[in-house]
C-alpha cells in the first residue's frame, strides 16, 4: 500500500460494486490448430477432431455470457435465450409463384441495373458533347 501511496495510485478499503469473473485456465481462450483440419473452433478439442468422438466444449458460449454478464445487460442474455420458431410456407402457393419471384428477384435488378447505365451514358454524351 505504501509503494501505490508514492507512486500516487491512493489505495482505497472501500470500492463501488464491481464484477469479477477467475478462470483457473487462461487456455480456455485459446484455439487448437491441427495439422489437418487447421484451426479448430473455440472449445474443439484436438484429439477428437474428424473422429467419431468429436465434441465441442461450450468455451464460446461461456466467453460470450461472461462478457454479457460483465457489461451489466441482462436483456442480451434473456433475448438470445428466446426460441425463435420459423412458419413453414404454403407449399401450393410457393409452386404457383415460383417463376413470377424468380424474375421479381433476378431479371428484375439486372434491368435496373441496365436502365440505369443507359440513362448514365446517355447524361454522359449530353454533358461531354462538343
Amino acid at each position: 500500500m505504501d509503494s501505490l501511496n508514492a507512486a500516487g495510485f491512493p489505495f482505497k478499503d472501500v470500492s463501488e460494486d464491481n464484477k469479477i469473473i477467475i478462470v483457473a485456465d487462461g487456455d480456455i481462450v485459446l484455439n487448437d490448430v491441427s495439422t489437418q483440419y487447421g484451426p479448430l473452433p473455440l472449445g474443439m478439442n484436438l484429439f477428437t477432431a474428424g473422429t467419431q468422438y468429436e465434441y465441442q466444449f461450450a468455451n464460446r458460449q461461456f466467453l460470450i455470457n461472461c462478457l454479457e454478464y460483465l457489461l451489466s445487460n441482462p436483456d442480451i442474455i434473456q433475448t438470445r435465450n428466446k426460441e425463435i420458431v420459423l412458419r413453414l410456407l404454403d407449399s401450393k402457393k410457393v409452386n404457383e409463384q415460383k417463376t413470377t419471384w424468380q424474375l421479381i428477384n433476378i431479371a428484375l435488378p439486372i434491368l435496373i441495373v441496365i436502365i440505369f447505365g443507359f440513362i448514365y451514358q446517355y447524361l454522359r454524351k449530353r454533358k461531354y458533347a462538343v
